[in-house]
């Protein structure tokens, strides 16, 4: 802060100190008596310009501010606070004339430099801001602050996650370049890193909610659905007046599988902010799940004319899942190709649905393209070696046997395997028994894997492994109450069959196959959000996924100390009562007929095989591979021959 004279008079020394310790009204009352007498003092009316401006009010610190740069024209400060003004008042034009005032007066300066580069931007000459920031040499953390939200606005997103990194490592305190490392993350569709960045800024800014919001989507979709739910609830009670609040908590609810409650928390989002697109399309989708199509178009019919790229996606699959997948195409092709401001993961969104509409109409190169292109976007993540050197340390370490003290409940029923390998349809059947609740897909095993690494060596760890089966089984839906079995079926439990006989030795496990091909094509053809699937974005990445799953599936087949039922998709859709029966005499239950009518049931079904499961059985997606067998032979079949022929042979010996 500059000094006014060598000795300040009291009354100005009192408005000083009140503006350093952010007492910016007392600072403001302090100046203005102060320059009722000494009306020509510019360094005075450039301190009241900023304690105006941090009051939020920018009409009155122009007004300083102007009045400073009338007085002594000299000084770059004054100058940079003026811009900063303007800008707050969003007068772009006037910002980037008073920077070219500055640069002449202060030369290339970095802090004169990204105010015009931020009045170019924000006033819409992206491309003229991007060159005055693409410069070499040392710059400050404003500056890269600025250079990153450029690049973000260009969509060279990965450019912009190493500047905002350039910016918090350069200074490591500010708030704001650690929440947009966080977006920029998000965007990329890495959540497991934007998590901690997020943490990290929401730290360093407590009460600001934006963060906490984006913070909640990062935890939920790195799938710690436990930790979201806490953060959720902590900022409904510090944010409840906010729908994004409201749409972050029932989009986490949403994900725990509570749908009543998920859909009143959209709709009080809606009651806050009637246009809320997430909201919207929250409930449009929960519309999706329970088969109700015309309920969700008339609700994006009622929505007006909202043209957000999640809400075009959303009507397009809600015109497919009606019988109007020519209309679908049509309008996402229309609508991506005049989409303004359309990001790429919101073009990955739009190219996975129209791969799988067109595959639904035949056009089977145009959907090969259309997935291709998606994927593309999403790819690049997931690294394979990585996760073979983790599942040799899993077959090498992992317990196979009950832990001492464990929870023998026999309740739960794990249906699991790769990702679109029939597990949904099997679940849907099931669900018709009187004496089996359908939790679906349920987070907690894995969550748990990961909190506790001690798993892989049970043997070390039993006073820790001990209560965890407990805790499991008090995280079951409360519905599940009174069943007499429970099923859970996320597919990725396959990677943590020790654990489960370790903490659940009483849990029955039934194993869901398919011909390995149409796995890799119908993985490829889906836009999943969960990290743990991202090998899918890449056939030959698939390919190694699928040889890992299949050695541990080899290990636990022989290691596991308790049976485990296998179910090949092929024979399950051939002859459904003969497997349906098989599958529970195997759990002990008789047959009940409302599991053949699997169809008709209402029913969330919170998967992407939503649509599938309220079909009557087909067949179709049998072999459906053979439409794409030139596009994926080389990536995919050519590395997995010894396992095709495999699988053949296991599907064979069921029968």
């Amino acid at each position: 802060m500059a000094t006014i004279v060598s000795r300040l008079p009291k009354q100005l020394q009192a408005a000083i100190d009140a503006h350093r310790h952010n007492d910016f009204d007392t600072a403001a009352s302090g100046y203005r008596k102060f320059l009722k007498r000494h009306s020509r003092e510019a360094d005075v009316w450039h301190l009241l310009a900023s304690a105006q401006l941090m009051r939020g009010k920018p009409v009155d610190a122009r007004k300083a501010a102007e009045r400073s740069i009338a007085l002594d024209a000299s000084k770059p400060g004054h100058h940079l606070l003026l811009v900063d003004v303007l800008l707050m008042q969003s007068e772009y034009a006037e910002a980037i004339r008073r920077s070219d005032v500055l640069l002449r007066l202060a030369g290339p300066d970095d802090e004169a430099v990204w105010r015009k580069a931020r009045a170019l931007r924000l006033g819409g000459d992206v491309d003229a801001a991007m060159q005055l920031l693409d410069v070499d040499g040392k710059q400050g953390p404003p500056f890269l602050y600025e250079k990153g939200l450029t690049l973000e606005q260009l969509d060279r997103l990965g450019e912009a996650e190493a500047v905002f990194r350039d910016a918090t490592e350069s200074d490591p305190a500010m708030a704001v370049a650690w929440h947009a490392l966080g977006v920029i993350q998000l965007k990329q569709g890495d959540a497991k890193s934007a998590a901690p960045s997020l943490s990290r800024a929401s730290k360093l800014d407590p009460e600001n909610a934006e963060v906490k919001i984006n913070l909640v989507t990062a935890v939920r979709l790195a799938a710690d659905i436990k930790g979201a739910l806490l953060l959720s609830e902590a900022l409904l009670s510090e944010h409840g007046d906010l729908a994004d609040v409201h749409t972050q908590y029932a989009a986490t609810l949403q994900a725990l599988g509570r749908f009543p409650e998920a859909e009143k928390e959209f709709l009080k989002a809606r009651e806050l902010q009637k246009d809320n697109v997430a909201a919207i399309a929250g409930l449009a989708e929960l519309a999706e799940w329970r088969g109700d199509y015309a309920g969700g178009l008339k609700l994006l019919d009622e929505a007006g004319e909202l043209t957000a790229p999640d809400l075009i996606v959303s009507r397009a699959r809600l015109l497919q899942r009606s019988g109007h997948a020519a209309k679908a195409a049509d309008l996402l092709r229309r609508e991506e190709a005049a989409g303004v401001g359309w990001r790429p993961w919101q073009h990955a969104q739009a190219g996975f649905s129209l791969a799988q509409i067109l595959d639904e109409l035949g056009d089977y190169p145009e959907a090969f393209e259309a997935a291709t292109r998606a994927n593309l976007i999403r790819g690049g993540r997931f690294d394979s070696s990585a996760h073979t050197r983790w599942v040799d340390r899993v077959i090498e370490q992992a317990p196979t046997t009950a832990c001492e003290g464990a929870e023998t409940d026999s309740r739960p029923v794990f249906i699991l395997g790769m990702p679109r390998s029939g597990t949904s349809l099997l679940e849907q059947i099931l669900s018709g028994h009187s004496a089996l609740y359908a939790a679906g897909e349920l987070p907690f095993i894995g969550e748990i894997a990961t909190r506790t690494p001690g798993w892989l060596n049970a043997g070390d760890n039993a006073g820790e492994m001990a209560g965890l089966g407990r805790e499991y089984l008090e995280s079951l839906p409360a519905e599940a109450a009174d069943a007499t079995l429970v099923s859970d079926k996320m597919p990725l439990n396959f990677l943590y069959l020790g654990l489960i006989a370790a903490i659940l030795p009483g849990a029955r496990v039934i194993h869901c196959l398919r011909d390995p091909r149409d796995v890799a094509v119908s993985c490829y053809f889906q836009d999943f959000v969960d990290p743990a699937l991202a090998f899918s974005f890449d056939l030959r990445q698939t390919a190694d996924y699928y040889r890992d799953y299949w050695r541990l599936m080899g290990h636990w087949r022989e290691r596991l100390a308790r049976p485990m039922l296998e179910v090949h998709y092929e024979n399950l859709v051939g002859d459904i009562e003969k497997q349906t029966r098989r599958v529970l005499e195997f759990l002990g239950l008789p047959m009940e007929p409302a599991c053949l009518s699997f169809h008709e049931r209402e029913r969330e079904v919170k998967t992407a095989s939503h649509a599938q499961v309220r079909r009557p059985l087909y067949r179709s997606s049998v072999g459906r591979y053979r439409n794409y067998l030139e596009q994926i032979e080389r990536l995919f079949c050519d590395p997995l021959d010894d396992i095709l022929e495999q699988y053949q042979a296991s599907l064979n010996g069921q029968g």
